[in-house]
């Protein structure tokens, strides 16, 4: 076999994948091989260790965000400004439409690296966004609410007297429309953090042997589900005043939770920047990546399951 002969063969075990960066392993020879083989390089990752544990952060904030602004749109549009109900259906579903472009960010994160880096860019990128957005809403004046009297809430209309009619604030409803599109752009930023923060787990998980491989994303699913619920436990708690159409006789204002929430939210950008671990690589060529996406759109586990 000549030298040119060799070079060939070496090049076909060494194809390199468009999507991944790296080199295609070629075919373990015997099933135990494919049992026990990594599918990356490196060590398997710690779940104690600091590029994991700013991983968990990233999905924590995720969560947080993603159980609160749902959640607080009913009782603060509905039940403190008494908007119409097609304004809080349309916040509803444009708090919801960023999940659509997922797809997209994917692409965006995978073709066009920032700096030779994929992911921590546009984690950075994505809680600016999200903490940008939260700060202006935390800094717009606070309305007063439609019923000037609380109890107005349980009360029949037929049954209000003169005094609290004249309570009524007309303008209340039309300082809904100005939480809408910062709160859509909220959930845009922590969208733009999910997705690099997912391809993250799944490059973590390669790097696992089969009998463990898949822990760091349960935990990372665990996590996120378990601050999603928490944050729409804190709207229930926190959003459940008289002046919200509640019982309690404590709340927050929407304004003091974006704020909060801004500020939980400040420092997981820095933490993905300096803690999350990412190999530098160079832009792949865009043709290849559509054609590999493609041939995986074709594939029957994928097409049947989607």
């Amino acid at each position: 076999m000549g030298a040119s002969d060799e070079h060939q063969q070496l090049v076909l075990q060494e194809e390199i994948d468009p999507i991944n960066y790296g080199a295609v392993p070629s075919a373990p020879t015997t099933p135990k091989d494919l049992e026990d083989d990594v599918l990356r390089d490196g060590p398997p990752p710690r779940l104690l260790s600091p590029e994991v544990l700013a991983l968990l952060m990233q999905y924590a904030g995720i969560g947080f965000v993603n159980g609160v602004l749902p959640a607080v749109i009913y009782p603060v549009l509905q039940g403190y400004l008494n908007a119409e109900g097609t304004i809080v259906v349309s916040a509803t579903v444009l708090v919801q439409l960023p999940w659509s472009y997922k797809m997209f960010l994917g692409i965006l994160s995978d073709c066009f690296p920032l700096g030779g880096f994929r992911r921590r860019p546009y984690m950075l990128l994505g809680w600016l966004v999200c903490c940008c957005m939260l700060f202006m809403i935390a800094s717009f004046p606070e309305a007063a609410p439609y019923y000037g009297d609380p109890t107005m809430h349980s009360i029949s209309p037929d049954q209000w007297t003169e005094a609290q009619r004249q309570s009524i604030n007309p303008d209340a409803p039309d300082a809904a429309g100005k939480y809408v599109i910062p709160m859509m752009m909220a959930s845009f930023g922590y969208l733009l953090v999910e997705v690099p923060a997912d391809a993250v787990v799944i490059e973590y998980a390669q790097r696992e042997p089969v009998h463990v491989r898949g822990r760091v994303q349960s935990w990372i699913h665990s996590v996120r589900m378990g601050f999603n619920a928490l944050g729409a436990l804190v709207v229930a708690v926190a959003f459940n005043g008289i002046e919200y159409g509640g019982s309690f006789d404590f709340s927050l204002t929407f304004p003091e939770m974006m704020f909060i929430l801004g500020c939980l939210c400040l420092p997981l950008g820095p933490a993905a920047w300096f803690l999350v671990y990412e190999d530098q690589v160079e832009p792949p060529k865009f043709s290849a990546y559509m054609s590999n996406f493609w041939g995986i759109l074709q594939k029957r586990a994928v097409y049947q399951v989607a």
